[in-house]
């Protein structure tokens, strides 16, 4: 672990200046491995990254033209509400199961044993 130490002169400006800095360098690193991640879980399907936009797009299409039909709502009516309703019923869920379990995990880490 790179220890960051601010220059005498500069004072907590610099630590924070510094403490930037680094970060900003380990970000061409993440941004890598991230694109990694990615293109390892995606390299054996036909369509690739683009699957991540075509099946909600036909999960949408089929389910709101379905629910537009047998509810006698008009598609270009039900379709968008839908399509809100299922992006963000998700960041909402998540958000609140999965923020206080990072929140306690961030907390703890030091007690946590490392293996």
């Amino acid at each position: 672990m790179n220890m960051v130490r601010p220059l005498a002169n500069q004072g907590a400006q610099g630590f924070v200046s510094s403490r930037f800095h680094l970060w900003l360098s380990g970000l061409s690193a993440r941004m890598y491995i991230s694109w990694f991640r990615f293109a390892v879980r995606y390299r054996n399907i036909l369509l690739g990254p683009a699957w991540l936009l075509v099946e909600p797009a036909l999960f949408i299409g089929v389910l709101g033209t379905l629910f537009s039909e047998v509810n006698g709502i008009a598609r270009a009516v039900f379709i968008p509400h839908l399509t809100i309703g299922l992006v963000v019923r998700p960041l909402i869920s998540n958000s609140v199961t999965r923020g206080p379990m990072t929140a306690t995990v961030m907390r703890n880490r030091p007690v946590i044993p490392q293996r």
